[in-house]
């Protein structure tokens, strides 16, 4: 049983940057200044990024020494895990030789450097939020195309892989004795977002009360903005059509879920009413699953047993594939049970569109539109901590001299448009607070795809080459609030997540912005790392 949908991962790259570059409004924006000027600098803490590899070569993660700072790269690539510890990194830096592993993407680095790249190579002008700490690096998804002297690499991601990193990450923290964040900086709309799936239940497992000195964070996707999310009522004897818009030429998706305490026949129709793919109710019982193929349709109906993501919901799902041409198709379910629990709602998502709002395709639903609930279902996880994404800056200078504007993302200090919000299917506001990820400057990936000459107006001009360059969404956010954690746990390193995520959501701000909080878009609010540490230290002094 296979679903054509199987890689759920947001892969932003931000094209452009600022009049006042880097890391450094960030840094204002949150006190972290002040920090790092008190010794808060992540020393001590183990920073644990889960996502396309890293440049090991780069400066921004060595000491000045010329050493390492990376504990161990723990790579998947060719399907079979390879670990390269510090020593076999640090002797490959002295003697100029090679190893085989790299971020072939450029999205893995960038994440290192917000989160805790020094900025050596421009003299700490773009130094990330924890630039002490030490680096675990597990990849865990990549693909790129060739370019220049750089081979391809073909697109993977297994999330039985992201499990084992957890586990790796984990045993090894407990092995080097040291507090750790993990950040696992992957992740798109779709699947149960009631923490039933695998991983959410894998990083519950993971971290959580009582659990010292280790912390999970994953943002809730690049999936904001979109009409991809719908929510509709199941009433008995009252057919629901859910009307669908594929704008992508190849095959697309849909994944819905009901209540399994209901019985729900399934169709799929053309917009003139022809049937596409003939209606069929649920599977027998829960252990079953069926395939309906159809004209330029075709669907996968799930028992609760056998259901994607790994899920332990009562929900049931369906999972479409679209095969036909562009244009509107209709999704029927008519509920035929005869059990009388009221009136019961189905939620259907709708992924593999653009990274960003502003770009097609513009796959969607055109009626049942959800007004929220866009989280991806590893974020939704009960002890996962999920920041948000807000805008930081809209306009710079690039290193090619032209001049770039970024207003179409939104106006500084408001939510970034593409960034996914709650809440959560079982009703959690999802998003706890938001960090500004749109837009950064911050280390690039020699030989990355992102590296690329003809990217040149990413970059910012340093002095050093061409080395520096623009980050943005939840995959920028993210590492913002990872460093801070890390900032946190070197201050008190016997807090658990849930008392990182009580601290950060306390002191977040309220401002025009953001609104009435805690909400679903922002969660308790703008993240704060000043205030956040400042709240640590005083509970240190009344105990």
């Amino acid at each position: 049983m296979k679903r054509a949908f199987p890689l759920l991962v947001f892969c932003s790259i931000a094209f452009a940057g600022s009049c006042s570059p880097g890391m450094d409004r960030v840094r204002r924006e949150l006190g972290i200044d002040e920090l790092h000027s008190r010794g808060i600098n992540g020393q001590g803490v183990l920073v644990a990024i889960m996502d396309r590899g890293i440049d090991w070569r780069n400066d921004d993660f060595r000491h000045p020494d010329g050493t390492t700072r990376i504990d161990t790269i723990w790579d998947s690539t060719a399907g079979t895990v390879s670990l390269f510890s510090r020593d076999q990194i640090n002797r490959a830096l002295k003697e100029g030789s090679d190893l085989p592993a790299r971020d072939a993407v450029g999205h893995g680095t960038t994440t290192a450097g917000i989160a805790a790249g020094s900025g050596r190579n421009a003299g700490g002008k773009y130094c990330g939020v924890a630039p002490n700490a030490t680096l675990i690096i597990a990849k865990i998804t990549g693909g790129a195309p060739a370019h220049d002297d750089q081979p391809a690499e073909p697109l993977f991601y297994d999330e039985r892989k992201v499990l084992d990193a957890i586990d790796f990450i984990a045993r090894r923290a407990r092995e080097l004795k040291m507090p750790c964040v993990m950040l696992l900086n992957v992740g798109s709309i779709g699947g149960p977002t009631d923490a039933s799936s695998a991983l959410a239940r894998k990083i519950d497992a993971t971290v959580g009360p009582g659990t010292k000195g280790l912390v999970f964070v994953t943002g809730p996707g690049d999936d904001g903005g979109r009409q991809n999310h719908a929510r509709g009522i199941l009433r008995k004897g009252t057919p629901a059509s859910l009307r669908y818009w594929k704008d992508s030429p190849g095959p697309t998706v849909v994944d819905l879920w009901y209540p399994g305490q209901s019985r729900v026949s399934v169709a799929v129709e053309s917009i003139e009413g022809k049937v596409l793919c003939q209606p069929s109710a649920r599977p027998a019982t829960n252990d079953d699953w069926f395939e309906q193929k159809g004209e330029q349709a075709r669907y996968m109906h799930l028992g609760s047993k056998r259901l994607y993501f790994g899920s332990q919901s009562d929900r049931r799902e369906v999972w479409f594939t679209f095969d036909g041409p562009p244009g509107e198709y209709h999704l029927v379910l008519d509920r035929q049970d005869d059990a009388d629990i009221g009136d019961l709602f189905f939620d259907a998502f709708s992924p593999g569109n653009a990274p960003t709002p502003l770009l097609p395709p513009h796959n969607r639903f055109l009626n049942h539109i959800a007004t929220g609930g866009s989280i991806w279902h590893g974020a939704a996880a009960k002890h996962n901590i999920c920041p948000g994404d807000y805008v930081i800056r809209t306009d710079y200078v690039a290193a090619d001299g032209r001049s770039v504007s970024l207003d179409k993302a939104g106006v500084v200090g408001e939510l970034w448009k593409g960034s996914s919000v709650g809440p959560t299917i079982d009703g959690r506001a999802g998003v706890h607070f938001c960090a500004p990820g749109d837009h950064v400057f911050t280390t690039y990936g020699m030989g990355s795809d992102w590296a690329q000459l003809k990217y040149a107006s990413n970059f910012i001009a340093t002095g050093a080459g061409w080395i520096y360059g623009r980050a943005s969404a939840v995959s920028a956010a993210a590492p913002v609030a990872a460093g801070v954690i890390a900032l946190m746990l070197q201050v008190s390193p016997e807090l658990d997540a849930i008392q990182v995520r009580e601290v950060l959501c306390r002191t977040a701000k309220r401002d025009r912005f953001t609104g009435e909080v805690p909400n679903s878009n922002w969660g308790s609010g703008k993240l704060r790392a000043l205030a956040a540490i400042q709240k640590l230290t005083e509970s240190a002094t009344e105990r």
